[in-house]
């Protein structure tokens, strides 16, 4: 939605998420490092909006169509009336190197990997928003929760509302039968359990933690729980996303492809 309408060429707009409710500067510069692009978000104005920021990696998805996939570059939406062709920096740095590397949106990929701060990326500013889940402790938002009806604990977040298994299965398995395993799960109680999204797999990264992802909570036994990858529930065509948690990388991946599950739902 237009709060300040863009010109006739797209510049000088303010376009708002009614959904996260962000706002989003409809112009977008292209080339500036990681710190220059803080910087050029740190100065706009436009019209009588001040304090634009770098979204974080999570806002940054949030404006992602990623139903396009490979159609398209999924973040250009049709709100969106300026397009480019550099990956979109966010102001989240990658867990693994923190001082080197930050992480971008770009294309079908989702990584942070290899982004280092001191290469040339496009920059969209963001305004407004409150504390995003993934930029919290894990110690501040989680909660094992052991006291249900099965010897089976759950992981409540307390941002979210989600419920999240803590123990997952070994076994891998296709997009279908992850989604029907989730569904037929007996896990506290039948029928509540669903995969979950690409963004709300996200969630579960925490840019504090090295390897950006609390193993110690999130339990996947049988083999090394640092190294796989997860299913989710948000689909392109014949592929679905799935991530891989240590490298923090969300790509689309053919839906007859073993992969991990791990089921969540809402806050009952």
């Amino acid at each position: 939605e237009a709060v300040v309408a863009p010109d006739e060429h797209g510049f000088g707009g303010v376009l708002r998420d009614p959904q996260t409710r962000l706002l989003w500067h409809s112009e977008y510069t292209e080339g500036l490092t990681w710190r220059e692009a803080r910087a050029r978000c740190a100065d706009l104005r436009v019209d009588d909006y001040e304090d634009w920021r770098l979204p974080n990696w999570y806002e940054a998805l949030t404006a992602q169509d990623l139903a396009r996939g490979s159609v398209e570059r999924s973040w250009d939406l049709e709100g969106f009336p300026l397009r480019h062709q550099q990956a979109l920096w966010s102001s989240s740095v990658h867990p693994n190197w923190p001082g080197s590397t930050a992480l971008t949106v770009s294309g079908t990929t989702f990584r942070g990997a290899g982004a280092m701060v001191n290469a040339g990326y496009a920059t969209r500013c963001v305004h407004g928003g409150g504390p995003q889940a993934w930029s919290v402790s894990g110690v501040e938002r989680f909660v094992v929760d052991d006291t249900g009806e099965v010897d089976q604990p759950i992981v409540v977040d307390t941002m979210t509302g989600l419920e999240w298994q803590q123990v997952v299965s070994d076994e891998p398995r296709s997009w279908v039968a992850a989604g029907t395993a989730c569904f037929e799960n007996a896990y506290h109680s039948q029928g509540l359990w669903r995969m979950p999204t690409a963004l709300e797999m996200i969630t579960l990264i925490n840019n504090r933690l090295i390897g950006g992802y609390d193993h110690d909570l999130f339990i996947y036994p049988g083999q090394d729980n640092n190294n796989h990858e997860f299913w989710t529930a948000t689909a392109s065509g014949q592929n679905a996303y799935g991530m891989h948690v240590s490298s923090v990388i969300l790509w689309l991946a053919d839906k007859d492809a073993p992969k991990a599950v791990r089921c969540v739902r809402a806050a009952r």
